[in-house]
């Protein structure tokens, strides 16, 4: 982290603060379980992240769905949304542009694919497949 790159008063800083704060992020996505799914897969018990590590994660997601092109055509929104947000997005802050994120990955990789990382569970077999 860059400390001249972001507002440290609204950073979380995991590695030094080590608080419980699974109840104030459960209750800003408590009407959205892929959103609230997304954020502890990635960012844990955190209230806040810079916005390329939140960007970066949604495209480690569309990654693993095997949408990996969704976000290449979403850049320009993207940029504009991480010039909004002052390059950090807070879940009390937030919240609602987490849910549309994560919800527009969400439809396009059932679109695509018929399945998602996160709503659905993986049968993973030992052993060597080709082309994988």
């Amino acid at each position: 982290m860059h400390p001249w790159a972001y507002d440290l008063d609204s950073v979380d800083m995991k590695y030094i603060v080590n608080t419980n704060l699974v109840d104030p992020i459960w209750e800003h996505f408590q009407a959205d379980d892929n959103a609230l799914q997304f954020w502890f897969s990635f960012f844990k018990s955190q209230m806040a992240c810079s916005a390329d590590e939140f960007i970066e994660a949604l495209r480690q997601l569309s990654e693993i769905n095997g949408v990996s092109g969704f976000y290449a055509g979403r850049l320009d929104k993207i940029n504009a949304m991480m010039m909004e947000a002052n390059y950090v997005i807070g879940v009390e802050t937030h919240a609602s542009l987490i849910c549309q994120e994560v919800g527009a990955l969400i439809q396009e990789t059932f679109r695509l694919e018929g399945h998602n990382a996160l709503t659905c569970q993986y049968k993973l077999y030992d052993g060597t497949f080709g082309g994988s």
